[in-house]
């Protein structure tokens, strides 16, 4: 009995530890994000406000939180962030919304062929124009966007196998299987099959003991 008081004792403990770490992180009113596009290599910084918008490329760029910890704790930068592209279009999508992390950007990327964005850090900018904020309304109209997925496809350009992002639709999926299936089946049709093994060894096994008769009568 004794055990178990103390364990769930460490237990309340550790908890309280956690949420006192986190409760340490400081809220800021800016992300400083370093955007890059990949076909011409150019990087650039851009500062989002919290609660509003910045443009890069295609992309619009919503920064909803961002919080660094306190100088006592390890650096880092944490922020969610919402990414829509084709903003200027009639069909806007959002390809990304989650949390990113300045000290590991690779754990949670932007998937995109052209363009890319990281945070580098949430700071409070003194020169924050509140009239570029979005209303409640706005952001509830944001998250009524369609999330777009992207997924890996293999491009076979004569030797060369490049691996792509594109958005799989159903009807490329199914157009994938069906050349698959019928790669399949040329290749069935070109070799042998189990029934030309079986009759191939059946014939040679024929042959041999017709031989071994004919050398025993002689």
């Amino acid at each position: 009995m004794n055990n178990c008081k103390l364990f769930l004792l460490g237990l309340g403990l550790s908890c309280c530890t956690y949420i006192a770490a986190y409760a340490d992180d400081i809220e800021m009113n800016t992300a400083k994000m370093q955007a890059m596009d990949k076909i011409t290599g150019h990087v650039t910084e851009i500062d989002v406000p919290v609660g509003g918008l910045a443009y890069f490329g295609s992309f619009s760029i919503l920064a909803r939180k961002c919080v660094t910890r306190s100088p006592e704790e390890a650096p880092e930068n944490t922020a969610f962030i919402d990414v829509v592209d084709n903003y200027q279009t009639d069909n806007p999508v959002n390809i990304f919304k989650g949390w990113m992390f300045s000290s590991t950007p690779a754990i949670s990327p932007v998937e995109h062929p052209i363009y890319d964005v990281w945070l580098l850090q949430c700071y409070n900018s003194k020169n924050l124009d509140k009239r570029k904020l979005l209303t409640a309304e706005q952001l509830a109209l944001r998250d009524e966007l369609p999330m777009q997925r992207l997924e890996k496809v293999k491009i076979n350009v004569g030797n060369i196998e490049d691996m792509t992002d594109v958005e799989v639709s159903e009807k490329i999926k199914t157009e994938l299987a069906d050349s698959e299936s019928k790669e399949n089946t040329v290749e069935t049709e070109g070799g042998l099959s189990d029934e030309d093994f079986v009759s191939e060894g059946e014939e040679d096994g024929f042959s041999d003991t017709s031989s071994d008769t004919a050398a025993n009568n002689e």
